[in-house]
């Protein structure tokens, strides 16, 4: 009587470096902390004497939705920024109805996300996973009603997509309709590094090409959109008054100066205050702490995604070659035509920069084949001598 192989266990019981199992349970300790924060500032269960802001346009989304909340983000900072579109979030509140029905759809779009890295083994799990961790901006990624989940589960999928032999069109559907969730800007990135990589395109495979193509697009469509439809970005421009350097280079921009400004304007949506340090020796002391989003998640966000984007061009990490790296350039490119600085923007960016990280920086053992396997693999091969 033959004998059925043994039953693999759950991918959870496999064998992991230490390291690893620290990266896991850190996360579960980051997921407790993420709910604790929940039930303090977003659906709180008592009087607390802290009751910090985490969300961002919430109240918008809420709102919109016509669906009732007792929410304390509801409270503060309503209104969306300018030419933001507000479906995704709607319709999720629409869906799940309560914040803790939300804060639990997100978690779980995470961590679908994470099980999707599996079958994407030139990625890391344990370092991406790391990597999003460091950036606050994923506490309220996955506890408020929110954008960012969408944009960051979009570029996830739209990664699986470019590895994709099967299904194809089934990924990308999903992507693109995730990452509209988030900003139609994203979406667009995506179909156009679609449109450079078809079969049709004469850029296909040429990195390069398509950049400067996508350079010149923007370029023109900008200014002809600046002098003949203005009203188009109405909101945008009306925004970046408020600033000096913004307007300067908006300025250039919009007399189809796009290549000259591109660079300053990618390095302020990344840098946010970093740009200017004497912020932070005047005014930032005085701020209102109670605050999180703007004074401690948004100034963590633009600290780390700076430091990794610089560290990743010094050990000279980023290969447009690859899909991660070209579609990070693409979506640079099209927020930096963005009239106004928008740092909450650029977190698609730092997804994109964990992800090729944990390319070359392995915590775990994702695509790396264990000496046993291979020793049971050469012996059950058939001699080709």
């Amino acid at each position: 009587m033959p004998q059925l192989p043994p039953i693999a266990p759950p991918s959870i019981f496999k064998p992991r470096p230490l390291r690893v199992w620290l990266v896991i349970g850190l996360f579960v300790v980051y997921l407790i902390v993420s709910y604790l924060i929940f039930f303090e500032a977003i659906a709180p269960v008592a009087d607390f004497s802290i009751q910090p802001a985490i969300a961002a346009d919430s109240a918008a989304y809420w709102d919109a939705s016509g669906v009732r909340t007792i929410n304390v983000a509801d409270q503060q900072y309503a209104g969306p920024d300018a030419g933001s579109n507000l479906f995704g979030p709607v319709l999720e509140a629409e869906l799940f109805r309560t914040d803790l029905n939300v804060a639990l759809a997100n978690s779980l779009l995470f961590i679908f996300c994470l099980i999707l890295l599996r079958s994407m083994p030139e990625f890391d799990r344990a370092t991406f996973l790391l990597l999003m961790m460091i950036n606050p901006l994923l506490i309220a990624s996955l506890i408020t009603l929110n954008k960012e989940i969408f944009a960051l589960s979009g570029i996830i999928v739209f990664i699986r997509y470019t590895s994709a032999k099967r299904f194809r069109l089934w990924w990308l559907a999903l992507a693109i309709s995730l990452s509209f969730f988030a900003r139609y800007q994203q979406a667009v990135v995506m179909l156009i590094y679609v449109a450079f990589e078809s079969r049709l395109s004469p850029w296909r495979r040429r990195p390069r090409w398509g950049t400067a193509v996508a350079t010149i697009i923007f370029t023109v469509g900008y200014g002809l959109v600046y002098h003949v439809a203005s009203f188009l970005i109405k909101g945008w421009l009306a925004q970046a008054e408020q600033g000096r350097t913004i307007l300067f280079l908006d300025n250039i921009q919009a007399n189809f100066g796009f290549p000259l400004v591109a660079i300053p304007k990618i390095m302020m949506n990344c840098m946010g205050r970093l740009v200017t340090p004497a912020y932070y020796l005047t005014a930032y002391p005085y701020e209102d702490f109670t605050n999180w989003r703007d004074m401690i998640f948004m100034q963590i966000h633009t600290l780390v995604l700076t430091t990794l984007f610089a560290g990743m061009l010094y050990f000279r990490k980023l290969r447009l070659k690859h899909a991660p790296v070209y579609l990070l350039v693409l979506y640079l490119l099209m927020t930096a035509v963005n009239p106004m600085v928008q740092p909450r923007y650029e977190y698609a960016a730092y997804v994109l920069l964990c992800l090729e990280a944990s390319r070359y920086f392995r915590l775990g053992l994702d695509g790396v084949a264990t000496a046993p396997a291979l020793s049971r693999n050469n012996a059950l091969s058939p001699s080709l001598g």
